[in-house]
């Protein structure tokens, strides 16, 4: 998990503008995050989205096995991408969920409508616009299910906000930060920048 002032940190000291430990000025950190902003904003754009990993809880309904998920569903929160993984907090207890990633294997799962207890499975089918979660088995009372999910984001509200993404993603942002940010002070952007820039957003295309 990094904030969006060390995303920037990274991003100039690729370019040679501060060295490790150092950080801008107020100033100067408010205009390199209305940078790392337009980027992204451009980027979602261009329907390059950037994913960022997100904990949230919801509640389970008795003998209930399907959810919507997103804006104006069951759990009324954005819609994920995907589900990375889930857990069940019962008694000050947390009890691992185990994610199902292909539909046919959720199907094959037996007495998925009359076996009733803690659920231990989840499948997510994302649809637009509204996902739908399944749960194997039925549970069996009102449980408070965590879920750690991948969804989509175009702004970053403040230098200290949070940011949790994917490995991919954040090197993609850092690099490509960096080329923005070089006009910007200056300064010559090297061919093995600008190659590792152009290789990071080819992977998250």
């Amino acid at each position: 998990m990094a904030t969006a002032q060390v995303l920037i940190n990274d991003a100039l000291r690729l370019i040679g503008v501060t060295a490790s430990g150092e950080t801008q000025t107020a100033d100067e950190s408010a205009d390199a995050l209305r940078t790392l902003n337009r980027m992204l904003g451009a980027w979602g754009a261009r329907r390059l989205m950037i994913y960022a990993l997100t904990r949230e809880s919801v509640v389970t309904v008795t003998d209930t096995v399907s959810y919507t998920i997103g804006t104006g569903g069951t759990w009324n929160t954005s819609r994920p991408v995907k589900i990375a993984a889930a857990f069940i907090r019962d008694a000050d207890n947390d009890y691992p969920v185990k994610i199902i990633q292909d539909r046919l294997e959720y199907e094959r799962l037996t007495d998925k409508i009359s076996l009733s207890t803690m659920p231990t499975h989840l499948y997510y089918d994302p649809a637009y616009a509204l996902g739908t979660v399944y749960l194997y088995p039925l549970p069996d009372k009102a449980y408070t299910l965590f879920l750690v999910s991948e969804k989509p984001f175009t702004s970053i509200a403040a230098l200290t906000t949070s940011v949790t993404l994917p490995p991919e993603y954040e090197e993609a942002v850092v690099y490509n930060l960096a080329l923005k940010f070089a006009p910007e002070y200056g300064v010559s952007v090297t061919p093995e920048l600008a190659a590792l820039a152009m290789e990071s957003l080819q992977t998250i295309k």
